[in-house]
Order: C-alpha cells, then structure tokens, then sequence
C-alpha cells in the first residue's frame, strides 16, 4: 500500500489585480517549486480569486501551506478541505495545473497556457463520492466547465 498523501485545498484573494505578466511569474515560481518537492495539484483562477488543490507528503503541503499564508499578495485564505488520503492523486503529473476563468480568451507565454480543458474533465470523472476533495474539484469544475469551451461562436 502507498503512503497517505496530503490533500490540500483552498481559496484565497489577491490585494491588487493581477495582471498576465504576475500570473506568468507566479506560475514559473510555483511549478519549479512544486517540481523539487514533489508536489502536484491545479490552480483555478478567476477575478483575483483563486482556488487551489495541491498534494503531496504531508511535510512537504505544511511548509508550502505557511509560505502561502505568509505571501502578501493575496489574503482571506479559506481551507475548504485538508486530508490524508490513501488513494492516488488527482493530478499526479501535474506541477500547477492552470485554469483562468476571466474573459481573457488566448493566455500565452511560459506558465500561461493553460492546460486542455478535456484534460480537467477525464480527471473530475473519476470522482469518488466518499473523497471530499474529489467530490470538491469535480463540482467546482463542472458548475464553470463552460467558462472554458474556447472555440469561436458562429
């Protein structure tokens, strides 16, 4: 059996509006980091609001857990689910899975492309009713999956 991962999601908002340039830095920052810690998970952002799901060695989530409470560019942090978990991660080969749910249309740039959004749907359909955190992502996802449909409209 595999050792219990720690689950970690919250939302939180950014002090000032963040343009793609700050997005871009932030998620250069965070996959490098992510990549030497072994942590995985998404980032799900829409109008200074952010929601994240990070997972790892329960270790590794504490001590980026207080970084992000000690980081100033955003507050009202909110856990919505914190829990050790026996099962495989949502993301595994994800180091910041990214989605903007904003009217920007092309997000280009290193860090700025955001995943497919038929990546997010495979994931959100293996939810397991008795995991909260993939009850959580699967609901969050497809009550905005629309946000996300970027072909034109005829």
């Amino acid at each position: 059996m595999q050792n219990p991962i720690r689950s970690l999601v919250y939302v939180s908002r950014s002090i000032q509006r963040m343009s793609l340039d700050d997005l871009n830095k932030l998620l250069i920052q965070a996959r490098a980091s992510n990549q030497a810690t072994g942590i995985s998970g998404v980032l799900l952002h829409h109008d200074g609001l952010f929601l994240q799901l990070m997972e790892g060695e329960p270790e590794a989530i504490e001590l980026l857990f207080k970084k992000i409470l000690m980081d100033r560019r955003h507050e009202a942090v909110l856990i919505l689910v914190d829990s050790l978990r026996d099962r495989p991660r949502m993301f595994p080969d994800w180091k910041m899975g990214f989605y903007h749910f904003s009217s920007i249309e092309h997000l280009v740039g290193p860090g700025l492309i955001e995943n497919a959004a038929h990546d997010m749907d495979k994931v959100t359909q293996l939810v397991d009713p008795d995991d909260p955190v993939t009850l959580l992502m699967a609901t969050i996802w497809k009550a905005n999956r629309q946000h996300f449909d970027r072909t034109p409209r005829a």
